[in-house]
């Protein structure tokens, strides 16, 4: 037990969370007895799904060194692919994959540009993300369409042992994710690239290929997002995500993903997740507007940033 103690990080990022996503759950319970039941954990969850499907992709880019503001247009985007198709014909067995292919595209497309363009992701995000959500408007003539496959629809509502099935599909991409990162060749690379471009380079990393990878399984995870996202609400909308670009930035840097690339675990952008979920779950048994939601959301994700930059600046002493 000494031994487990003594190999425990206090001063992580991760164990931070970890804390205050427990300190938080007590105080909320304290002030509202409905907190502390299944029924709203099983709410948590399902609102932390979706955020955490995409912040599995945000967090091997951020490692990188690099972050993708296009993910919720390029979401967008794929559940309309996938509707219209289905709305001429086609079986989802079709639709869902090309879906997932016209994300690889899009994700293609940022990558390219950050490598070979030698943009900075973030630019290249601000203009794509325009670009792209235009794009799901124009190929549906900025109609929704209403998806009546019962199938489809279990396919994001369905509930397995009274947990929402999108929460298995959250925690299983976060494992897989995590096993990449953690113990494959593509993740040690994606680590040396984030941590010193230069010194990847002196060691013959192909820079160009890992940077372009990432953002190709970004837009991969942003379609998935966006199918299990649609499955749930049986609509495909251009409107998709709208708005929710730094959502899925915040439980990383949460959870102790440095913005500068590089550091950071998968464990702390999933506990990132669970703490925002049940920010959010707080607010609104509290009665909060959205506004005020929007404006504490927004003050997290600053403070996230001012302690990961005073760890770099930590690190650097």
């Amino acid at each position: 037990m000494k031994k487990l103690v003594n190999k425990i990080n206090w001063k992580s990022a991760i164990f931070s969370a970890l804390i205050t996503t427990v300190v938080l759950s007590v105080v909320f319970a304290v002030f509202n007895k409905n907190f502390l039941t299944f029924a709203n954990f099983t709410t948590i969850f399902l609102n932390a799904s979706i955020i955490g499907i995409f912040s599995t992709g945000m967090t091997m880019l951020l490692i990188s060194g690099n972050v993708d503001l296009t993910a919720a247009s390029t979401s967008a985007f794929c559940s309309m692919v996938m509707g219209m198709m289905w709305q001429a014909g086609f079986s989802f067995a079709v639709a869902i994959p090309c879906a997932v292919a016209s994300g690889a595209v899009l994700g293609l497309w940022n990558g390219v540009l950050v490598a070979k363009g030698q943009l900075p992701s973030l630019m290249v995000g601000v203009g794509n993300m325009l670009t792209f959500r235009a794009l799901a408007y124009a190929i549906s003539n900025n109609q929704t369409i209403t998806i009546t496959d019962n199938a489809f629809a279990a396919f994001g509502r369905k509930y397995i042992l009274g947990i929402p099935v999108s929460v298995y599909y959250m925690i299983f991409i976060f494992l897989v994710m995590g096993y990449i990162l953690g113990h494959t060749a593509f993740g040690r690379r994606v680590y040396a690239v984030g941590g010193s471009m230069q010194a990847s380079y002196y060691s013959g990393l192909n820079i160009d290929r890992t940077i372009i990878q990432t953002f190709v399984i970004m837009g991969c995870i942003s379609a998935i997002a966006g199918i299990v996202s649609t499955a749930q609400t049986s609509a495909a909308a251009p409107k998709l995500f709208f708005g929710r670009e730094f959502d899925f930035i915040s439980p990383c840097v949460i959870g102790g993903i440095s913005m500068s690339g590089g550091k950071g675990k998968m464990v702390g952008t999933f506990i990132g997740c669970i703490l925002m979920a049940i920010i959010s779950n707080g607010m609104v048994l509290a009665g909060l507007q959205s506004y005020w939601q929007d404006m504490v959301r927004g003050l997290i994700l600053i403070f996230a940033m001012f302690v990961d930059a005073m760890r770099n600046r930590r690190d650097l002493t």
